[in-house]
């Protein structure tokens, strides 16, 4: 029996998910709709959470506890930030990182130290411009900032290691031997994988971004490795992995789904665990694999046509942002793999408690890029960078505007459960933005912080705390 969990009631209970913890008046002058300024939450390892108020060169800090109290709070003026964007930032130590992109291309980099002792910012490091690379991205992973390019002019990615004692080095991998499939482009070469694209990175928690499940490129971050996934060519899934730590690299093709007319039209994938969610579609089937990456096994395969029912669904089909209607279930299979064929495809998988929850479908929302995961200042315009922290929240308009998908839930062994699906947290979030009657592109933020995650907003002179 199909089970579905009405939105409605979800949005008459929002308030039963979440509860208001703090509220910081905002910086003089700020204007919660200015480009300019920005809004960051950074966790530091001893329990500590800082809520970062930037507009122009003047900042403020506030620390909260591990209860949710304000224990510090601190304004400071003629910061170094001026000119410059947030692109990531973590608590080290006695003290807080930021890296900083300015210049007209954002390809001037900075990295900055602010001292909770002195109370005085520093220039760390200030990094030279690339030549004949693209940046891709940045992140912290135990003390050390990583940032990734790819190069222009040949078949290269490279990493840069920046340690806490300002030490920098370059790690440089060639892939001159392999052909990177890019729709549009005849030339197989890798820099083609990131034209407009970027790449969208999946933390390692139970946030639902289906928008950023669809982008064809993912990174995940696993302990002291770097994951990369490119799903742009038709016949397989590549899988590049980096380990932060001796400098390895290896690299796995994992052949795509096929029909028995051949290879699918639309595909697309997901890493959870060991495990890697491959969905394939052409215009008359849907094919669904689960293979383990340590034993290279199938441990699940379905399959339905465009006659048949979807056995697996625990929710109905809906489709978002159609014509005339905000949403509609839609009744045929035919329709539900006729437009994903036509969208970009996107399985999200989440585990909670012992089962396997699926969100299968498409997004159908344009966009200009990658989404900013990590993004401190929530704009509305992604951006071809990769984040550390926090995680993305400006993507719920695009996501809940026009998409189509169902849910389904399996146990570990991927048996279908016949169940309710829980409902993730950004849906809790967008159902609690209705609520409070806030405006889409509001500067917000998300952070895991102890055992609860925290929502922050601007909404009327003030930085709102929410814990769901």
């Amino acid at each position: 029996m199909t089970r579905y969990i009405f939105s409605v009631i979800v949005i008459l209970s929002a308030n039963t998910f979440s509860q208001e913890i703090a509220s910081i008046p905002l910086i003089d002058k700020i204007n919660a709709y200015n480009i300019d300024e920005e809004l960051n939450l950074i966790k530091s390892r001893d329990s500590l959470l800082y809520v970062v108020q930037r507009v122009a060169s003047d900042v403020k800090i506030t620390t909260f506890d591990a209860e949710y109290n304000q224990v510090k709070q601190v304004n400071l003026t003629d910061s170094p930030f001026k000119n410059y964007k947030i692109l990531s930032s973590a608590s080290v130590d006695n003290s807080m990182l930021f890296l900083l992109s300015g210049g007209i291309f954002k390809n001037r980099f900075s990295l900055i130290s602010y001292n909770f002792q002195n109370q005085k910012f520093e220039e760390i490091l200030q990094l030279q411009k690339f030549i004949n690379e693209e940046f891709l991205g940045s992140f912290f992973i135990k003390d050390k900032l990583h940032l990734l390019t790819v190069s222009l002019d040949s078949q290269e990615l490279s990493i840069y290691t920046i340690s806490k004692a300002s030490k920098i080095s370059k790690k440089s991998y060639d892939f001159s031997h392999y052909k990177f499939k890019a729709p549009g482009f005849s030339d197989e070469k890798l820099k083609y994988l990131f034209y407009q694209k970027g790449i969208s990175p999946i933390e390692n928690n139970e946030i639902d971004s289906f928008l950023g499940a669809s982008l064809k490129n993912k990174s995940y971050v696993f302990n002291q490795e770097l994951w990369l996934t490119f799903d742009q060519d038709p016949e397989l899934t590549r899988l590049i992995k980096f380990n932060l730590d001796n400098g390895k690299m290896a690299l796995q093709d994992i052949p795509k789904p096929l029909s028995s007319e051949g290879r699918m039209r639309e595909s697309n994938s997901f890493i959870k665990d060991k495990y890697i969610y491959q969905l394939a579609l052409n215009k008359k089937e849907m094919i669904l694999e689960v293979k383990n990456l340590e034993s290279g096994l199938m441990d699940y395969r379905f399959s339905v046509k465009e006659d048949e029912n979807i056995g697996i669904r625990n929710t109905e089909v809906r489709l978002r942002g159609a014509a005339y209607v905000k949403e509609r279930v839609l009744e045929k299979t035919s329709q539900f793999i006729r437009k994903v064929v036509s969208s970009e495809s996107a399985i999200f998988v989440r585990k909670i408690n012992d089962t396997i929850q699926m969100r299968i479908g498409a997004n159908r929302s344009s966009y200009p890029g990658v989404i900013m995961a990590g993004a401190v200042n929530f704009d509305g315009a992604p951006q071809n960078y990769l984040y550390s922290n926090p995680l993305p929240i400006s993507d719920l308009s695009a996501v809940s505007d026009r998409w189509i998908s169902f849910s389904a839930v399996f146990d570990s062994n991927f048996n279908h459960l016949d169940t309710e699906t829980i409902p993730n947290l950004y849906d809790k979030i967008k159902d609690f933005k209705e609520s409070k009657d806030l405006k889409k592109d509001i500067k917000d933020a998300l952070i895991f912080f102890g055992e609860n995650y925290i929502y922050s907003y601007v909404d009327k002179g003030f930085v709102k705390l929410v814990k769901f």
